[in-house]
């Protein structure tokens, strides 16, 4: 019986070391909430628009940090959060930035590796607070505005025209 208590204690042990290196905020990030759980919210509690992958695509804190960032072309992106681990990525965004602008409700451009697009959430401002829910885990990023990981601070006007900084 002793054997088999060593074998629960490693088990829970390791268990619990691999849940925190899942949830290592990526550079350029820190994580929200005690146990990072609930969708992200601004100061007043409001949501940020936002963009989701499908269901079950498994993606990394870091593949999520990076597809936001790619996807940042109107230059409004404040965080992002993983869904049960691994299972899905969503993007927020202020109020009006959220990829598709101009597109029908909720769709996303094709070349956009999203699911959905939300763009009503009116939402805007630093990502400050936590909307209490189960099995997400929100990421702010400390400046902004957010360039990608290889530093390249652009995005798209509203006109859809290429920016500079």
């Amino acid at each position: 019986s002793s054997v088999v208590l060593a074998m629960v204690i490693m088990s829970t042990s390791s268990s619990s070391s691999s849940h925190a290196q899942q949830l290592t905020a990526p550079p350029g990030t820190e994580q929200l909430g005690p146990d990072g759980t609930g969708y992200c919210t601004n100061q007043a509690n409001g949501r940020h628009d936002y963009a989701f992958t499908r269901y079950g695509d498994t993606i990394t804190i870091e593949e999520c940090d990076q597809l936001c960032r790619r996807n940042n072309d109107l230059g409004g992106l404040r965080g992002f959060s993983t869904y049960e681990g691994d299972q899905m990525c969503y993007c927020w965004y202020d109020d009006g930035t959220a990829p598709g602008m101009g597109l029908p409700p909720d769709e996303c451009p094709p070349d956009s590796e999203f699911e959905l697009c939300r763009r009503w959430p009116d939402g805007f401002g630093r990502i400050d607070g936590l909307e209490p829910t189960t099995g997400f885990n929100c990421f702010r990023y400390i400046t902004f505005p957010v360039v990608e990981a290889n530093g390249d601070p652009h995005f798209r006007t509203w006109k859809n025209e290429h920016f500079e900084f």
